[in-house]
């Protein structure tokens, strides 16, 4: 167990990170919301009010003195970040290096482009009701910046790519119909990225029956030929499937059927409550 000893003064005038809403009350708290949203953080923390908040209302000028010419001589993000979280001692070294590998990869992106490597993190983490939700306020917010200023806009490749990975996290939660219209947008956006169409057929495919399907993918040549890769790929990963512990599990479950039908129908059951648990964690329910 790692002890930290707090530094400086606990206030009652917060500091708000830009781009955040949720208030610092001391270092330490500063310290939690720099590295858990590194990859959203820009040039506008670096300021003269962060420096201040730090002088005046946690009362440590010396970490103050050591940030005023990152401050004043358009220092980077990162490098303050570094001395702040090295200064308050509330991270291993090796913590902080990851932070400070994610504030670099971050380093040039647009706030669009960081908002979504954040919530491209839910979908690692299979949070998927989450990062639906934060792709919906993405395109809203797209939307907005275009009928503003529509030049301050990344490429039209990122648009893509958030459709995209809501698509992903729409399958994620087996809404398969969703998913598709996802994965067609992304298609319509950057036709020349056949992954999106890939994955549109894929979403079809689990949603529609054999019949639905086929004629789906015989409506058009460039589908047909598609559906004809998806095949192999759905061929190799039954194979993969076939041979994964997870299968040979459930080989074994048949055999345990068929001479201790009480004990089979009981694992059974905190089989399903595991997977239901799990399944609700990622939708958010």
């Amino acid at each position: 167990m790692r002890i930290c000893i707090s530094i400086g003064e606990y206030t009652s005038n917060p500091y708000y990170v830009p781009g955040l809403e949720v208030p610092a009350f001391c270092i330490e708290e500063l310290c939690v919301l720099l590295t858990e949203n590194a990859v959203l953080l820009d040039e506008t923390l670096l300021s003269r009010s962060l420096v201040d908040w730090i002088r005046l209302e946690c009362c440590l000028p010396e970490l103050a003195d050591a940030l005023t010419p990152l401050v004043q001589k358009s220092g980077t993000v990162s490098a303050l970040v570094v001395m702040i979280l090295e200064y308050v001692g509330l991270y291993s070294p090796e913590e902080i290096g990851e932070c400070h590998k994610v504030l670099l990869s971050g380093a040039g992106l647009s706030s669009i482009e960081k908002h979504k490597r954040q919530i491209d993190g839910m979908v690692r983490e299979k949070k998927y009701r989450q990062a639906v939700r934060g792709y919906q306020s993405l395109v809203r917010k797209w939307e907005d910046v275009k009928s503003d200023d529509a030049a301050k806009l990344p490429a039209g490749e990122v648009l893509a790519s958030i459709h995209h990975n809501m698509g992903v996290a729409y399958a994620g939660m087996m809404k398969y119909h969703l998913a598709a219209e996802a994965f067609l947008r992304a298609e319509q956006i950057c036709p020349e990225e056949r992954e999106h169409s890939m994955s549109y057929l894929a979403a079809k495919r689990m949603e529609l029956s054999d019949e639905e399907y086929v004629a789906l993918a015989a409506d058009h040549l460039d589908q047909f030929r598609n559906s004809l890769v998806l095949e192999k790929t759905m061929d190799a990963l039954n194979k993969a499937w076939k041979m994964s512990p997870e299968a040979k599990r459930l080989e074994e479950r048949g055999s345990v059927h068929d001479t201790q039908s009480e004990s089979y129908f009981e694992e059974n059951g905190r089989i399903m409550a595991g997977l239901m648990a799990s399944y609700r964690e990622s939708v958010g329910e």
